[in-house]
Formats: structure tokens, sequence, C-alpha cells
């Protein structure tokens, strides 16, 4: 995917290879994102219909951790989308969205105007593994505030040990804002 070609990007500095990143991040804006509220679709029709109606902790902070960081990063010349806006977006949702206000757990899943949407299987009993990541926080401490891909790069090393996914990426969002 484009974690990859962001990737090799990153070692190669072509150019021809970043004009192809670059469409096909702006083919994914267009067709996931969700301008009116925020966000992206998880899935959207194959005919360009539109999209499921439905958002997911996947579908907002995946492509955040997935890519668009990494994007931010190593394509900041002419041209280049406003991708700092799009992690900022994604981070802001993060905070404001996700924390479920009964339990202060994730809430997974929403609608399109991001109603909570639960499914049975997913209400989660401990936020072990969040709390845990949160503790790594004190490797920030004396850091420059302004090196955000710094920051980012030391926390997701020194969280790495406990698995990239859902609850370490939350985690990092929230120690971000």
């Amino acid at each position: 995917g484009l974690s990859g070609l962001v990737a090799l990007y990153g070692a190669t500095k072509d150019p021809a290879l970043l004009k192809d990143i670059r469409a096909l991040h702006n083919a994914f804006v267009e067709r996931f994102h969700d301008a009116r509220a925020g966000g992206f679709f998880d899935h959207a029709h194959a005919d360009g219909s539109g999209n499921d109606g439905l958002k997911s902790y996947n579908s907002t902070v995946y492509v955040a951790m997935s890519y668009l960081a990494d994007l931010a990063a190593v394509d900041q010349g002419p041209g280049a989308p406003d991708y700092r806006g799009q992690l900022r977006e994604l981070a802001d949702l993060v905070v404001e969205k996700f924390p479920d206000p009964k339990t202060g757990f994730i809430v997974e899943n929403f609608d399109a105007d991001w109603r909570p949407a639960w499914r049975e299987w997913q209400v989660q009993q401990a936020p072990g593994a969040a709390l845990h990541s949160l503790g790594d926080v004190h490797h920030l401490i004396g850091e420059d505030p302004r090196r955000i891909e710094h920051l980012w790069n030391t926390l997701f090393w020194v969280t790495h040990g406990t698995a990239i996914g859902a609850i370490t990426s939350l985690a990092l969002a929230a120690v971000d804002t």
C-alpha cells in the first residue's frame, strides 16, 4: 500500500514515484474522506457511487499511523497536499470522538455523524494497553515540541514493544494533542 511506497520514496527521492504517491493519496482522499464531518469512511463503492456511511478507528487512526505521518515528513516540496492539516484533523477527531464518555474506553465504530455504533463484541473491558503506552510519555520530557516528526518517532519506537495497533495508536494520538 501507500506506506511501502512512501518508505521507498523516502529512500530514493524518485520524483516520478512521488508524483504517483500524490496521485494515489489524492484519489484516496477524494474517495474516502468525509469533507462534511471529517475523518475517513471505512468503505467506498467500487463504482464510485459513494461510501457505506460508516467510520471506524481503523479508517481514522490507521490512515495517520500507516502512511500519512511519514508522507508529511518526506513530501514537503511545492505542490504537496496539506498532510499536516489532515493529520491535525485526524488527531482532533481521535481526542474528541473516540473516548467513550461513559467508560473512557475507545469507541471503535461510528456512523457518518460520529455517533457511536458499537458492535457487541467490540465493547472493551480494560484500558491496560493504552495506559501502559501512555506511561512512555516521560521520553518526551525536555524535547523540543517543534520537532514533531522526532517526537512521533520517539514514541513509536518506545511503544513498539506493545505491538502496533489500535490501542497504541490511540495512546500516541492522545499524547500528540
